[in-house]
């Protein structure tokens, strides 16, 4: 990745990176103070909700393979904006794409069968990402469904860990060899600096960061109903598990 820099001045690449961590910082604080137990998966001082845990699990599957749609949507209309950069976004998109297995083997542990939770119903939330997605790449090319990768990269290498870890430490290492598995795969391939960079590259031409701080915003503000409507579901765990 080029960070070059000329007598002390940042690269573009390192403003356009610090404005888009600024907001995602601005985002996150905003999400902790608007939604309902906001930090549940992550503080140990709030009472572990099982249901809440599995119904956040269910939920990123189905983000998973219905961005997979909207992630090869991008890549169609990448191609004619910036072939190299498509050829590095179709890596991406391929590996991602496979990422639902992982869970799918957690969630197992649980007693949840791959069939039954691909025929479940996404949240009305996740619907309506997926339609945002779609139309704005309709409108604006590859970029929104890049946004939208930038956000997931970000917070998988900020807090994704630690919840990753708190859920280890109810039920024990083996429900979670999925996710460890997808953290580590993100952390080796720098999943969250190629996204950075990708997205830079787009807006060269296009007046930088600030569409990506637009739909950065929009993107988390529906991310933030998705978290509302897991605080108001009602899920029974089906198989007591305890750590071992």
């Amino acid at each position: 990745m080029d960070k070059t820099v000329i007598k002390g001045i940042p690269s573009s690449l390192d403003v356009f990176q610090k404005a888009v961590e600024e907001t995602l910082m601005e985002e996150v604080l905003r999400f902790f103070s608007e939604v309902p137990r906001a930090g549940q998966l992550v503080d140990p001082a709030l009472e572990f909700d099982t249901g809440y845990y599995l119904a956040h699990r269910i939920e990123t599957i189905h983000r998973i393979r219905m961005t997979a749609h909207t992630d090869a949507l991008a890549l169609a209309k990448m191609i004619n904006e910036d072939y190299d950069l498509a050829c590095r976004w179709g890596d991406y998109i391929v590996e991602e794409m496979k990422h639902d297995r992982l869970f799918l083997e957690d969630i197992a542990m649980h007693g949840y069968s791959t069939q039954e939770i691909i025929e479940s119903d996404p949240l009305p939330s996740t619907l309506a990402l997926i339609e945002y997605l779609v139309d704005r790449i309709k409108t604006l090319g590859s970029l929104p469904a890049v946004a939208y990768s930038i956000f997931v990269e970000w917070n998988s290498a900020r807090t994704s860990r630690a919840a990753v870890q708190r859920a280890a430490s109810v039920f024990g290492e083996q429900y979670v060899r999925g996710a460890n598995a997808h953290q580590e795969i993100d952390e080796r391939e720098n999943h969250y600096e190629e996204m950075i960079l990708i997205a830079h590259r787009l807006t060269l031409q296009r007046g930088g960061v600030t569409l990506v701080i637009q739909l950065l915003r929009e993107i988390t503000s529906l991310l933030q109903s998705t978290f509302k409507e897991l605080d108001q579901l009602k899920i029974t765990p089906r198989r007591a598990s305890t750590a071992l």
